[in-house]
């Protein structure tokens, strides 16, 4: 199966200022891909048969699956699956993160060798907000696919968030080089150097007001935004 990218759509600098979620929703935005599978319309059609038929089996694995029967329901799910490759994804466009995460779960287990279902459930953990499995599973995958500068992005959002600027921008400047006009990459970077430069100027203000350790907090915060600015450390 081809794995679909992404980072499929430009990212616009105003997704990134409302955090982490926003971000998450504008790098892995909704997709078009089957929306009516949970409530398919109309009879007779083939494309309703399929979907009612994909549904059908999808439950009886779920059945199957909580009841502890699991070799009928590996059946059940490789049939449904085999229907609609993109079941996950449907469910990863109607922001059903758990459900979403089972079925791509379920999905990798029958076909390892397809990182984009590794790729997804990564995404999945990241808007469950269950971080330290997802960075894990990202370090992992990173490893496996050391080419991959989606994964990078994805991770140097997580840096970003969680404060560790260095490592942002290690991942931007990998992302960047394996892919230049990476849109994700370069957007998150210019947020960075844009933040040193609010920084500097906060910098420059406490210090015309005496407040120097204020002063040096700001500066120091610049210089991790942006350490290739060189007038950041005279400033210091």
């Amino acid at each position: 199966m081809e794995a679909p990218e992404l980072f499929a759509t430009a990212v616009p600098e105003e997704q990134l200022e409302g955090g982490w979620d926003r971000a998450l929703q504008g790098v892995f935005g909704p997709r078009q891909c089957l929306r009516c599978v949970e409530s398919p319309r109309g009879v007779g059609s083939l494309l309703t048969i399929v979907q009612g038929r994909m549904q059908e089996h999808w439950q009886k694995g779920q059945d199957f699956s909580s009841c502890g029967q699991w070799e009928e329901a590996v059946i059940c799910y490789t049939k449904a699956i085999s229907l609609d490759p993109q079941r996950g994804q449907c469910l990863l466009d109607q922001e059903l993160y758990s459900e979403a995460l089972e079925a791509f779960t379920h999905a990798a287990e029958l076909q390892p060798h397809c990182r984009v279902f590794h790729q997804r459930s990564i995404v999945c953990l990241a808007a469950l907000g269950e971080f330290p499995e997802f960075l894990q599973m990202l370090n992992r995958e990173l490893e496996e696919d050391v080419r991959n500068p989606d994964m990078y992005v994805l991770r140097a959002f997580f840096y970003k968030r969680s404060g560790q600027l260095a490592l942002c921008l290690q991942d931007i400047q990998q992302a960047l080089k394996l892919e230049p006009q990476h849109r994700a990459a370069q957007v998150l970077w210019h947020r960075l150097l844009r933040q040193g430069q609010e920084a500097k100027a906060q910098a420059v203000l406490k210090a015309l007001r005496g407040d120097l350790h204020g002063a040096l907090y700001e500066i120091s915060f610049a210089i991790e935004s942006d350490p290739l600015a060189a007038e950041f450390f005279t400033l210091r």
